[in-house]
């Protein structure tokens, strides 16, 4: 029996291809997390227009025939995630649903059961990945009924935002984290616009753009000053907490 390893993000896939696993691999690179699920069952989300750095509309319906193929050739499915890691977490719970329709068995590598500091396989190297390979678990009958449960009620919701908050998976509005950003730069001060996101980062597992999209929305709430220089990068320009 071969095996489909399902992977979030390129990093983590481009260092799962270079390791020693013999596994076939698919990056599935959907960003379930902010993207508009009503049309789902069609596999397409539609991403903010402004959300830097992303295509609008995402079409998925190849991976989801990638893991149909292999679900006929009765390879094991296997999903690498990480439970502070919303991005891939929730492509497991995607997945959970696809293989409860053909009854069909599921595994899942969690990275923070190798180290609880890690949020998420992408911040792995390959020996640690080989490792990781070894504690993966075989997902019983409840556990993808929960899941599909979850993310059923995620799709019904079609919030602006799903997150990890608390160790649950949260449908809320795109003004969730304002309070977390605005703390943040209050305590930094006057920043660039990278250096507030590389604190963001630490503390919550979202990508560099997301934040970015955060910032803006605070930025046009007028929450955010921002110190704008047309002939450097976005990320370079200065932001500052406007006090009220």
């Amino acid at each position: 029996m071969d095996t489909l390893d399902v992977v979030f993000g390129n990093s983590c896939y481009s260092t799962l291809k270079n390791s020693q696993l013999n596994s076939n691999i698919l990056m599935f690179n959907v960003k379930f997390n902010v993207g508009d699920l009503s049309n789902i069952e069609k596999f397409n989300i539609k991403i903010p227009e402004e959300l830097y750095y992303e295509k609008n509309n995402v079409n998925f319906k190849e991976e989801y025939d990638i893991i149909i193929k292999n679900i006929a050739n009765k390879n094991k499915i296997r999903v690498w995630t990480g439970r502070k890691d919303i991005y891939s977490y929730l492509i497991m719970l995607y997945v959970s649903s696809v293989v409860k329709k053909y009854k069909y068995d599921l595994y899942v590598l969690y990275c923070n059961e190798y180290d609880e500091n890690y949020p998420s396989p992408s911040v792995m190297n390959e020996e640690e990945l080989m490792l990781l390979s070894k504690l993966e678990h075989k997902l019983s009958v409840k556990e993808i009924n929960d899941n599909v449960k979850i993310w059923n009620d995620l799709i019904n919701k079609n919030t602006d935002l799903r997150v990890i908050y608390n160790n649950d998976i949260k449908s809320v509005s795109f003004d969730f984290y304002d309070n977390f950003i605005l703390d943040t730069l209050k305590i930094m001060g006057k920043v660039k616009i990278s250096s507030l996101v590389g604190k963001l980062m630490q503390q919550v597992y979202l990508h560099d753009n997301m934040w970015a999209y955060l910032i803006e929305g605070l930025i046009k709430k007028h929450k955010i000053k921002i110190n704008i220089d047309n002939n450097i990068r976005y990320f370079d320009n200065y932001v500052e907490f406007i006090n009220d």
